[in-house]
Order: C-alpha cells, then sequence, then structure tokens
C-alpha cells in the first residue's frame, strides 16, 4: 500500500476514505516476527484456565515469547475434533479457522506502538506550528482511566514538542469546563483501534453532554479522533457507530468528527481485530482464543490461555496490584 502524504487536520472532502491514514499498513504479524523484541518486559497471567478466570499466577515474557507460546497452541489445537452443540457457541468455527485466524492477526509490538503514537504526535506539532492562536485539548472519559485510551492519548500528548506543548492539555470528560474552550481550542479523542466503534462512539456522547451541561456549543467546535490503527473496512466505509452520532446526537452535532488513524490494518479472510504488547484485544481476538481453549481442555492437549490473550497492562488496576 502506499504511504498517503500527511494531511491536515481536516479530512479533504474529496477523499473518498471516511478514516485518513498518515502512516502505512500495519506488516501481517506472522511477518513480523523478526523484529519482535525479546527483552522480558510484558506481564502476563500464567495459569489462566480461561478468558474470566485468570487466578493471580503472572510471569514476564518478551514478544517473541508471546508468539512462540500462541503458535504452539494453535498447533495444539488445530484439527481438534468438535461436536454438534460447539455450534452455537462458535467453539467449531474457532478451531476450524485457526490458520485463518493466524494470517489474519495484526499485532501491534512496542516498536509499531511508538512509530503511531510520535506520527501521530508529530503531526500534532505541524498542526500547531501553523496554528500559533490554537490549542490542543485531548480528552480522557473517565471511565477509561485505567485502560488502554489513557495511556495512548497521555504518549500522544507527551510526545509532542517542547515548542508547541504549552498549548496541549490533558483533561478527564467529567473535569472539562467552559474555561477550557475557546473558539481556537481543538478537541481530541484517542485509542489504540476500535473494533465496533461503541466505544467510540459512547465516549463521543459522554464529551458532547459534558459540553452541554458546560453550556459548550459543541455545534461550533472541531473535535477529532486518533487511532493507532484503522481496519481497512473502517477506512473505507467508516466506524458505524460513530457514523450514527449525527443521527442519533443533532443536537450536539451536524458534522462527523474527523477519524484519523496512523496504521491501517488489512482485513483478510474477512477479520481482522489488532491486539497489541501494552494490551490484549478481548472481543474477537482474546475471546477467540478462548473458545479454542474449551475445546483443548475437553481433549487435554492445553490448560490455560495463551500468554497473548491475557497480558496485564502496566496502567491496569490489576497491574498496580500484583506482587512483582
Amino acid at each position: 500500500m502506499e504511504t498517503k502524504p500527511p494531511k491536515g487536520f481536516e479530512t479533504s472532502t474529496h477523499s473518498i476514505d471516511h478514516v485518513t491514514i498518515i502512516g502505512r499498513e500495519l506488516p501481517n504479524a506472522l511477518d513480523s516476527y523478526d523484529s519482535l523484541s525479546e527483552v522480558r518486559n510484558i506481564t502476563v497471567y500464567s495459569a489462566a484456565d480461561s478468558l474470566i478466570r485468570k487466578g493471580s499466577a503472572t510471569t514476564t515474557v518478551s514478544e517473541k515469547e508471546l508468539f512462540d507460546d500462541l503458535l504452539d497452541f494453535c498447533g495444539r489445537c488445530r484439527d481438534l475434533p468438535t461436536e454438534e452443540s460447539d455450534r452455537a457457541y462458535g467453539y467449531d468455527s474457532a478451531i476450524n479457522g485457526i490458520d485463518d485466524f493466524l494470517t489474519s492477526m495484526t499485532y501491534v509490538s512496542k516498536e509499531l506502538y511508538a512509530e503511531a503514537v510520535h506520527g501521530l504526535a508529530g503531526r500534532h506539532e505541524r498542526w500547531l506550528a501553523d496554528n500559533p492562536q490554537k490549542s490542543l485539548l485531548f480528552v480522557i472519559p473517565n471511565s477509561r482511566s485505567l485502560k488502554s485510551q489513557a495511556k495512548v492519548t497521555t504518549d500522544i500528548a507527551s510526545s509532542v514538542s517542547s515548542e508547541t506543548r504549552e498549548r496541549v492539555h490533558v483533561v478527564m470528560t467529567g473535569d472539562l469546563s467552559n474555561e477550557m474552550i475557546g473558539p481556537d481550542t481543538k478537541i481530541v479523542l484517542s485509542d489504540d483501534w476500535s473494533v465496533s466503534g461503541n466505544h467510540v462512539a459512547n465516549d463521543l456522547g459522554n464529551l458532547f453532554q459534558r459540553l452541554d451541561a458546560q453550556g459548550i456549543d459543541a455545534h461550533k467546535l472541531t473535535v477529532e479522533v486518533n487511532l493507532l490503527v484503522a481496519r481497512s473496512d473502517q477506512v473505507k466505509k467508516g466506524i458505524g457507530a460513530v457514523d450514527r452520532l449525527k443521527e442519533y446526537f443533532p443536537e450536539y452535532m451536524t458534522k462527523e468528527p474527523t477519524l484519523i488513524s496512523y496504521f491501517e490494518a488489512p482485513v483478510n479472510h474477512g477479520m481482522t481485530t489488532p491486539t497489541g504488547s501494552h494490551s490484549s484485544a478481548d472481543y474477537g481476538f482474546a475471546t477467540n482464543l478462548d473458545s479454542m481453549l474449551t475445546i483443548a481442555q475437553r481433549h487435554g492437549v492445553a490448560d490455560r490461555m495463551p500468554y497473548i490473550g491475557v497480558i496485564i497492562p502496566e496502567y491496569s488496576y490489576e497491574y498496580k496490584h500484583i506482587d512483582k
């Protein structure tokens, strides 16, 4: 895929893309194996017998060990027989689709995470340099204070160069006030990815409600969503739940927020769920591994979740309360 040149913050009206990509195509996970780190600095649950029952035992592994463990697990699950009743829960499709699952997997390593964060921060720097009277306000939903959204937001904001950083501010949605926002303020919501769009749409809805409660006319504001990764279908078709906000909340918005992503993740075999070293994606990734584990346990070939599905993020409540 040809890398798209950086654009201004407003998506061109001539572009057919619903999400503007400013970086490049995210490499296939398995193709990136040789570049993965061998430093053991990722904490995982070491004896999780399901996605829900994770236990308390932990260990520290490297990115390469995450992949080695995943490939070993999938190798033991491949071609296991399933029962008719498994169809109701999708266990059979999880087993039968292992090869497609692996070849469609997209993975944000620590190196790729840093590239995306600095790419998005660099774009903010250029905009601030070109608009010396304007400022950026990064907003973190209160419910995401211990989630990847808070990490991505603070990492992007703190990566903006010191020359323009005095015009960059980070605030929780619940702390937004009229004094923080002027006609030259751009509001930015950030996240690593969006599987269904529901989280982003919910966060935007809460933002608009907070602005309304503070007597701020959201119609006059410029709002942007930054993602580290957007799937190809989201680039071309948009993020459905976000697109519907204009229909559902016309009192708050008359135009869709600008959607910007650094990486574009190709959709292979009709599926792609990004995951990463900083956090395991639940829906569509860890849930799929959990389904495989159910069958593997039945046949006695595996007794725990692969490490890559039960990463304990350093910003999480769980990480703060484990023995290290």
